[in-house]
C-alpha cells in the first residue's frame, strides 16, 4: 500500500512539475512576443517569468547553473558593485534591476526540459516575423546623404531607433532560418504541410528585409558572423545555407537591375561600410574618444552602470545636444562603467563563449542552443561599434538567449525517476 501512495504522489509531483514548466515556457514566449511593442511591458513581463523561474526551482528543489550562466552572473554582480559610486543611483538601480531579473529569466529558461526548449525556436521566429512584417507596412521613401552615412526614412518598427530593429532581426535570424529549414526537410519521407512551409518562408523573407532596410551596418556585420557559425556549428543547415545565399543574391541582383530609391541607399550603406565614421553628423567618434577618457581618468572603478549621460554634464557630441547614454561600445561603455572588474567580466565571458562553440562543434548540440549561440555571438559583435542592450525589449531578449544556450543534463530531483516529460 505505501509503494502504492508514493507512486501516486510522485505521479502527481510530475504532473504539477510538467504543468509548471509549461507555464514558465508560456511566460517566455509571451515576453518574447510584447517585448518590442511595449516597452512598459518589458520589466512587468521579466518578474513574471521570475517568479515562474523560482516556483520551478522550488518544487522541483534543484536548481540547474550552466557554466554560461555563472559565467554571465558576473555582469549584475558587478554592476551592483558598483552603485556606491554611481553617479545617477535611481537609473544606476534600474539598469542593475533589469540586469539581475535578465538573469534569472535566464535561469528558468535553462531549468525547461529539451521538448520546452525547443518551443522557444519558433516563439523567437514567430515574434521577430510579426515585428518585422509589421514594420515594413511603415516603410517609405529612403533618401542617402554623406556617402551612405546618413540615410533618412530607415525602417526602425516599433522600437526606439533602427540600429534597435537591425539588432532584434540580427538575433533572430538563425533562429527563423534554422526552423525554415525544419518546415523544408522530409520527415519519415514526406514534406511537412504546406501551410508551415509557407508560414515560415513569409517569416523569413520578412525578418530579411526588416533587417537590409534597418540599414544597420552593425547588425549587418554581426549577421555575417552569425550565419557564419551556424555553418560551422551545424553541418547539416549548410545545404540550407547556400540555397539561402544563393536566393538572396538572386534578390539583390534582381533589384539591382530594377533601380529605384531603395536600391541606392541600401547600395551607399553598403559602400559606407569601408569607412562607417566619415559622415560629419556621425557622434560615435566623439563619444569613443569621451569613453576613452574616463577609462583613462578612473581605470580601476569606472564611473558606475549608468554614469555616461551624469559625467559627461553639458558636453556636446557631433550634433547630439543631449548626452549618451552609453558610448556606442560593449567594450568602452564595460571599461567606462565598470573598470577592471568589467574587463575581466568581458575577458571569462569571451573565454567561456569560445569553450560553448567549441564543445557545440564537436558533440553537435541541439537547433535552439545553436541559434542561441551564433545569435550572440554577432549580437557581440554589433555591440563593438554599437551598445543597443539598453532598449528593454533587447535586454529581455538577450538574457533569455543566454538561457538557452547549451545546458547539459537537467533533469530534477523530483522527476529524475521519470524523466522529462
Amino acid at each position: 500500500m505505501s509503494a502504492q501512495l508514493r507512486t501516486r504522489r510522485e505521479a502527481r509531483e510530475h504532473c504539477t512539475a510538467t504543468r509548471l514548466r509549461s507555464l514558465l515556457a508560456a511566460a517566455v514566449a509571451t515576453t518574447l512576443a510584447v517585448a518590442p511593442w511595449s516597452e512598459r511591458a518589458v520589466a512587468p513581463l521579466m518578474a513574471l517569468v521570475c517568479v515562474f523561474a523560482g516556483v520551478v526551482v522550488l518544487f522541483e528543489r534543484h536548481v540547474h547553473v550552466p557554466v554560461a550562466l555563472r559565467a554571465s552572473a558576473l555582469v549584475p554582480i558587478g554592476q551592483t558593485l558598483t552603485l556606491p559610486y554611481a553617479p545617477d543611483l535611481p537609473w544606476s538601480w534600474r539598469l542593475v534591476a533589469m540586469s539581475w531579473m535578465g538573469w534569472i529569466c535566464a535561469l528558468g529558461v535553462a531549468q525547461l526540459d529539451a521538448r520546452r526548449r525547443a518551443w522557444m525556436l519558433v516563439a523567437v521566429s514567430a515574434s521577430a516575423a510579426v515585428v518585422a512584417l509589421g514594420s515594413l507596412a511603415d516603410l517609405g521613401a529612403l533618401s542617402s546623404h554623406e556617402g551612405g552615412g546618413v540615410i533618412n526614412g530607415r525602417l526602425q518598427g516599433p522600437l526606439a531607433q533602427p540600429n534597435e530593429l537591425g539588432s532584434l532581426m540580427q538575433m533572430a535570424l538563425p533562429f527563423v532560418l534554422l526552423t525554415t529549414f525544419a518546415a523544408w526537410a522530409p520527415r519519415d519521407g514526406r514534406i511537412r504541410a504546406r501551410t508551415w512551409r509557407v508560414t515560415s518562408v513569409v517569416g523569413l523573407a520578412g525578418v530579411v528585409a526588416a533587417l537590409v532596410f534597418s540599414l544597420s551596418r552593425g547588425a549587418w556585420i554581426g549577421t555575417l558572423v552569425t550565419l557564419t557559425l551556424v555553418a560551422l556549428v551545424r553541418p547539416a543547415a549548410r545545404r540550407g545555407l547556400m540555397t539561402f545565399g544563393l536566393a538572396l543574391v538572386l534578390v539583390g541582383a534582381l533589384a539591382a537591375a530594377a533601380g529605384g530609391s531603395f536600391v541606392s541607399a541600401v547600395s551607399a550603406r553598403f559602400d559606407s561600410l569601408t569607412s562607417p565614421t566619415r559622415s560629419a553628423s556621425d557622434e560615435r567618434p566623439a563619444i569613443w574618444a569621451y569613453a576613452g577618457e574616463l577609462v583613462d581618468g578612473r581605470p580601476f572603478t569606472g564611473v558606475g552602470v549608468g554614469g555616461l549621460p551624469e559625467t559627461a554634464g553639458d558636453a556636446t557630441f557631433g550634433m547630439m545636444n543631449v548626452a549618451p547614454l552609453h558610448a556606442h561600445s560593449i567594450v568602452l561603455t564595460a571599461l567606462a562603467e565598470g573598470g577592471l572588474l568589467a574587463l575581466a567580466t568581458l575577458s571569462v565571458l569571451l573565454v567561456v563563449g569560445v569553450r560553448v562553440l567549441a564543445r557545440m562543434n564537436a558533440r553537435g548540440a541541439p537547433v535552439v542552443e545553436v541559434a542561441a549561440a551564433a545569435a550572440l555571438a554577432g549580437a557581440f559583435v554589433h555591440g563593438v561599434i554599437d551598445f543597443p542592450w539598453r532598449a528593454p525589449a533587447l535586454t529581455a531578449t538577450t538574457w533569455l538567449l543566454v538561457g538557452l544556450l547549451p545546458v547539459g543534463v537537467t533533469r530534477s530531483r523530483r522527476s529524475s525517476t521519470k524523466g522529462n516529460p
